[in-house]
């Protein structure tokens, strides 16, 4: 017996079999924004950090004073002394006084606590 196709039953089938293809594509589409490649996320990174060398701070000098650096970072006196005493901010000290050069306070402020 020869099996005859029922073209609206097929037609349905394939609507459904496409829409579950769609959900699956919409799917993995949202993984990937959420998630992407290594790879990209390299390069993605390495071009954030080009550019926020530039542009970060652009209105201050290249070696911060310790009141600079407080103000950049919104923190009282006693904070920023911790700060620089831990050596968690890179710094100079010049007789009594803190500096600290820019690419120091770009590379703490784009690390954190690291």
């Amino acid at each position: 017996m020869e099996r005859v196709s029922n073209p609206p039953l097929d037609e349905q089938r394939n609507k459904q079999q496409n829409r579950k293809i769609d959900e699956l594509r919409k799917f993995y589409a949202i993984i990937h924004i959420i998630k992407p490649n290594k790879t990209e996320d390299n390069k993605m990174n390495a071009l954030q950090n080009k550019e926020a060398k530039y542009s970060m701070l652009k209105d201050y000098p290249d070696v911060l004073s310790f009141e600079q650096m407080c103000r950049i970072l919104r923190i009282c006196p006693k904070t920023g002394y911790k700060l620089l005493q831990n050596e968690t901010i890179n710094n100079i000290k010049i007789g009594k006084a803190y500096r600290i050069p820019k690419l120091n306070m770009i590379a703490y402020l784009m690390n954190g606590n690291q």
